[in-house]
């Protein structure tokens, strides 16, 4: 759209620039007679004094020409100006009212993109917290997966080492007895059946109490002394005092029999204890008891393993 002036500005600048145009000439035809009238009497001549006024008065009604020619120029283009007027101000406003419908539009259009962004926004710190919540979850379950790994490799390379349990046992041999107990081993053994009662146990770092009384006959309760316990490892490994409480009991004719508190230092304890044994050659039988009920022995031969 082309820019349009004010013409209502350009009209008054054009008559204004007229006016002053004929009030020039109004003022230089006055200087023009009244230098005439005051060199009059410089004139020697009449005669000369006549052709200056003609001349003048030649000049005047030319000049009166002009701004009459001026006027009607003035006119002309004051019609011009207001037919002109009326359709550049119905564009203009036009134009106007197209732009601020456009202007409007906009910043509706603005309002909107504006919502969608900070929606947009909540979206994406909503799913960046999903995906940081799913990166820890994936971690932690890789880091299960290499633990497992690891322990699947660490089996692998210790196959050798792998005993089974042993599922036969000769009834001619003769038990060790051993109280497991967090990192202390506490051996007792039987002297012998009694006649209808069983085994009679001895020990000099369990208490053994006949349960006879409460439960049927041949039963015992074998509770660990404070302190008297076996370390299970001396500098790393299954320590020599434990291997002499089967000095005399070659693996032809003993076996050992052991009973693991319930808990892990026990059972990994029990780990060791195992597989010195095995190194051996000794056979072995395993059982549990909890702290509550206490490690109860009735007779009979344990199931080996």
């Amino acid at each position: 759209m082309r820019r349009r002036t004010n013409q209502t500005d350009s009209l008054e600048l054009l008559l204004d620039t007229i006016c002053n145009m004929f009030g020039g000439v109004f003022l230089m035809t006055i200087l023009v007679v009244l230098q005439t009238q005051m060199s009059a009497n410089s004139i020697p001549a009449q005669k000369e004094v006549s052709l200056e006024m003609e001349k003048l008065r030649v000049e005047y009604s030319q000049l009166n020409e002009d701004v009459l020619q001026l006027e009607r120029q003035n006119a002309i283009l004051a019609n011009q100006f207001s037919q002109n007027s009326s359709e550049d101000t119905d564009d203009l406003l036009e134009s106007k009212e197209q732009f601020s419908a456009a202007l409007s539009k906009a910043k509706n259009d603005l309002e909107e993109t504006a919502t969608q962004l900070t929606q947009i926004q909540r979206d994406l710190v909503t799913s960046e917290i999903a995906v940081n919540s799913i990166e820890q979850k994936l971690q932690a379950n890789q880091q299960q997966i290499s633990a497992l790994e690891q322990q699947i490799q660490m089996s692998v390379d210790q196959k050798e080492n792998v005993r089974l349990p042993h599922q036969q046992l000769d009834t001619l041999k003769s038990p060790r007895y051993y109280v497991i107990k967090d990192d202390s081993v506490y051996p007792f053994w039987g002297e012998g059946a009694r006649s209808g009662s069983g085994e009679a146990f001895v020990s000099e770092s369990c208490i053994i109490t006949p349960k006879s009384l409460l439960l049927f006959e041949g039963t015992i309760l074998v509770e660990p002394r404070q302190g008297k316990g076996i370390a299970v490892l001396d500098q790393g490994q299954v320590g020599s005092a434990f291997f002499s409480t089967l000095r005399g009991c070659p693996p032809s004719t003993h076996y050992a029999v052991f009973f693991v508190y319930a808990n892990s230092t026990s059972f990994s304890s029990f780990q060791k204890l195992k597989h010195a044994v095995l190194d051996k050659g000794y056979l072995y039988s395993v059982a549990s008891y909890s702290p509550e009920k206490g490690l109860i022995l009735s007779a009979g031969t344990p199931k080996v393993e």
